[in-house]
């Protein structure tokens, strides 16, 4: 943060902390209620006014924070003080793989077996899987290695 004050002539004499309450909104724009554990991500450098993150942060806990700040001039005989707040947005890291249903597992990936008919028709659906990714929507599906017996709806 910066802060400039037109009595005095260096920053020496201004002094930042972070105030409360701290706020937070998790991913779905729901407010999160623990103050303490919200007073505890972020810290202030209190003669330069550098933010920094004090605990690791994750999206899933907390996306949006709200932290209300405090300058004051601490050569002032008179207490001077300016306020304000920051606003940190937490953008999401894609931490976890997309997953399908048992039996596969990531390290046995391997989808429930399938017994085909011989001489089933060309275009036939011979199965159907569908994954999920915490973190974002899937994007498309593949087949690997390519196969050229069969084919995947990529979107589907």
């Amino acid at each position: 943060m910066v802060a400039e004050d037109p009595d005095v002539n260096s920053t020496d004499a201004l002094n930042f902390k972070i105030a409360e309450p701290v706020t937070a909104y998790d991913k779905d724009g729901k407010p999160i209620r623990d103050d303490q554990q919200l007073m505890g991500f972020f810290s202030v450098n209190p003669t330069t006014g550098e933010v920094s993150v004090a605990q690791p942060l994750n999206r899933d806990i907390g996306a949006l924070f709200r932290i209300p700040v405090h300058v004051r001039d601490v050569s002032a005989p008179k207490l001077q003080e300016g306020q304000g707040t920051l606003v940190v947005t937490v953008v999401d890291v894609n931490d976890s793989p997309p997953t399908f249903p048992p039996p596969w597992t990531p390290e046995n990936p391997v989808l429930a077996p399938v017994s085909l008919q011989e001489e089933l028709t060309v275009g036939s659906v011979v199965a159907s899987y569908e994954a999920t990714d915490q973190d974002s929507k899937i994007s498309h599906y593949a087949l690997e290695p390519e196969s050229e017996y069969f084919e995947i709806d990529r979107i589907t």
